[in-house]
């Protein structure tokens, strides 16, 4: 029984014997038994790949002959996608809209610190608005509502965001370099824009706001702690004119000047007004 099963696999392992189904028409019924996948493999992960030969399944009808997986295996049926060939196609291969199977995929695999390398530099994920390349995880941010605001930021394309940040894939992406919060420069200078819309700009004040304050993700970068002043650039920062002000000149009656200012240049008392200094608009 041994000597046949090798003498099988030695005669059908390089010949295309196998039957496969496919959705798209092919120039062969069958194909090398190395080149398919048992019909239980779970290849949604690289469902609409192009680029590479087809992730093809052997044909269900050999399971109804009672055609077993050992016997496939032993042929040289694959159980799954390995990852060597993956990485060998990553940055060639063309993925679907839709990263989470593979991003999924990725996550359980048994990943070395040279595997993670690659991953973090390849550019193989798609971005939400761009369909001219694919992105390196570093050159994206985990998509959310309150970053849509931002034109210069480039959001991962993700069927949904629903807490993405703070689930396992999203640890996972953020791992691989995937940003959750733009530079506080970039954020500031987009606000501090002529051009900009009063309520475009009311929200990009809301945002900083909130990451401003006590525990926030900018704090400690806008207003260091003393040990590291010396060091940071909180007072480049601190000198963008990003907020709303109004003053008024004294030699001028009922004069109303609006324009934006830092914060190290404006006032929050509105009574500083009287003397022409400008205070934040209410």
């Amino acid at each position: 029984r041994v000597m046949f099963a090798s003498y099988l696999q030695n005669l059908l392992s390089t010949k295309r014997c196998i039957p496969f189904d496919s959705q798209e028409p092919t120039q062969y019924a069958a194909d090398y038994p190395a080149d398919l996948y048992l019909y239980s493999a779970e290849l949604k992960a690289f469902d609409g790949v192009s680029g590479a030969t087809g992730f093809n399944k052997v044909s269900l009808s050999l399971k109804d002959k009672g055609v077993s997986d050992e016997f496939l295996v032993s042929l040289g049926v694959r159980k799954s996608v390995a990852i060597d060939f993956l990485f060998q196609n990553l940055d060639t291969l063309s993925w679907s809209s839709d990263p989470k199977p593979l991003v999924e995929y990725l996550r359980t695999a048994v990943l070395t610190n040279e595997d993670l390398a690659k991953l973090k530099g390849t550019q193989y994920l798609p971005a939400e608005n761009d369909v001219s390349r694919t992105f390196a995880p570093s050159e994206l941010y985990l998509p959310s509502a309150e970053l849509r605001l931002f034109p210069f930021v480039t959001l991962l394309q993700w069927p949904s965001e629903d807490d993405l940040v703070h689930s396992p894939n999203g640890k996972f992406l953020q791992k691989l370099g995937c940003k959750q919060h733009p530079p506080l420069s970039e954020v500031l200078k987009y606000i501090a824009s002529d051009a900009l819309d009063g309520e475009l700009r009311r929200q990009g004040l809301d945002y900083v706001c909130k990451n401003l304050g006590p525990k926030g993700v900018y704090e400690r970068e806008y207003a260091p702690p003393p040990m590291m002043r010396g060091r940071s650039s909180a007072a480049s920062l601190q000198s963008i004119k990003f907020l709303p002000c109004v003053r008024t000149d004294p030699l001028v009656p009922n004069s109303t000047i609006r324009e934006l200012r830092g914060p190290n240049a404006c006032f929050s008392n509105p009574h500083c007004r009287v003397m022409g200094f400008p205070c934040l608009d209410p």
